[in-house]
């Protein structure tokens, strides 16, 4: 029993902590936190299977098939870290990105669900309320439309918020922030599923189609998303685009913002790093905020919504980590020499 259990130990010395640190298995011990977003997926699913054949739509499933080998490449990856070659970090990094994954490709097609459902478009009514609140959406874009460098450094923010997730599904575990990490994750998904419910009873088109002779008065701006979801959000209202995809799906809700409230996630998940990690990542998602109007044609009251979902997202997601941590399978520090049996 010593001579195996000093070859276990030996496999896994490269972890100085090892002797107090938990070796679940992949998925089998996940905490409560962690468990939220793969609820929510799984629910998302469901939605998706009823809500397609109610509404007679079909699936691409080839839109799926490099996603999934991602997923599965991440599942491995996240095996041999925590089975093979035990690095909590790493094997945090490939469950986060699991998680991030299964998340965007699976309330995707249900976002196009929720447009789906028709109703009238909300566009005059946030347009008024912009106004009501003192906000110019025409005198903000002519602003940004006469400094070239700001149109540039909006555009990149807007462009960050991918890029931005995997970089925290890799650098949060490699900070010991582990935690702020399954929050962050967990945020996302009930952010989502609260942005794609509210979304399916406030369908818009965004302001940027409704805008008469844009090229002509925004000359100097191109925005990153401002017409490219216009021909599916039409086809799904009357009817004509009955196709569910991952690969090749848009952006296409406007209210509330999920570019806003993906932005205060990601502020949330390093705020409790070191100041010179803090700093660079607060100011980018501030600027990929400010860039929603522009880049994304969003109204202000959608910001708002989507600062509000975020918050909300945050409040329910670190009750979630509180709830309790992995469970864990500990190595005892040392094992009784016995004598050999005779």
């Amino acid at each position: 029993m010593t001579a195996i259990y000093r070859g276990f130990k030996g496999r896994v010395a490269g972890s100085a902590s090892f002797q107090e640190a938990s070796v679940p298995r992949v998925f089998a011990h996940l905490s409560f936190v962690e468990r939220v977003p793969l609820v929510l997926v799984a629910v998302s699913a469901v939605l998706v299977g009823v809500g397609a054949s109610w509404k007679g739509f079909d699936f691409a499933w080839a839109s799926a098939l490099m996603p999934a080998a991602v997923i599965a490449l991440m599942a491995t990856i996240a095996w041999v870290y925590t089975v093979k070659r035990p690095d909590p970090r790493l094997a945090e990094g490939a469950r986060a990105t699991i998680g991030l994954l299964l998340v965007t490709n699976v309330m995707m097609p249900l976002s196009y669900l929720a447009m789906a459902m028709g109703g009238p478009l909300w566009d005059d009514r946030f347009l008024a309320w912009d106004r009501a609140i003192g906000f110019d959406w025409f005198a903000y874009a002519a602003f940004v439309n006469q400094h070239p460098v700001l149109i540039e450094v909006l555009r990149f923010a807007y462009q960050s918020m991918l890029p931005q997730a995997a970089i925290a599904a890799l650098l949060l575990p490699a900070l010991g922030q582990g935690e702020r990490l399954k929050i962050f994750i967990a945020g996302f998904a009930i952010a989502a599923m609260i942005t794609i419910f509210v979304s399916a009873f406030t369908p818009a088109l965004s302001m940027w189609p409704l805008v008469p002779d844009a090229a002509a008065r925004f000359p100097n701006l191109d925005p990153a998303a401002g017409f490219v979801h216009v021909p599916h959000v039409l086809g799904l209202r009357d009817g004509t685009f009955t196709t569910l995809m991952i690969v090749g799906g848009e952006g296409i809700l406007t209210f509330p913002s999920f570019h806003t409230a993906f932005g205060v996630l990601l502020i949330h998940a390093f705020w409790a790093t070191r100041w010179y990690v803090r700093w660079p990542f607060l100011a980018l998602n501030l600027l990929m905020i400010a860039a929603t109007p522009i880049d994304g044609g969003h109204y202000l009251v959608d910001v708002i919504a989507g600062g509000a979902i975020a918050g909300l997202a945050i409040l329910l997601a670190t009750a979630a980590s509180r709830r309790g941590v992995a469970a864990t399978v500990r190595v005892p520090a040392a094992l009784p020499e016995t004598a050999p049996a005779r």
